[in-house]
């Protein structure tokens, strides 16, 4: 792991957070924007949870962050399709063309 990395200690943990966050997501929501988000862990996983999302900007001011957002990006966009997933903060990724996504997660 390089100095900058973040790893999440307890999945389970995490795993309630999303859940509660993505029930808080008002229906008919098709945008999100994501303070402080590091590496898009929490928009990016809420962006599957959620299918009426349609788009998300992440902000963060730290561009150690930008490389590992950029591989988790393309990551789920491999797995499923969002019209505009962008960073902003000091190192903006551009939007990206995905793939259909299969819907909400079971």
């Amino acid at each position: 792991l390089a100095p900058g990395s973040f790893v999440q200690a307890n999945y389970g943990a995490f795993a309630l957070a999303l859940a509660e966050m993505a029930a808080a997501v008002p229906a008919g929501a098709t945008r999100m924007v994501e303070m402080h988000a590091g590496v898009g862990s929490i928009g990016l996983s809420l962006m599957a949870l959620c299918p009426g999302l349609t788009h998300l900007r992440c902000v963060e001011i730290n561009g150690a962050g930008a490389e590992p957002f950029a591989r988790s990006r393309e990551h789920l966009l491999q797995a499923w399709s969002q019209p505009a997933v962008t960073a902003g903060g000091s190192a903006p990724t551009a939007p990206a063309a995905a793939p259909k996504r299969r819907g909400r997660p079971p």
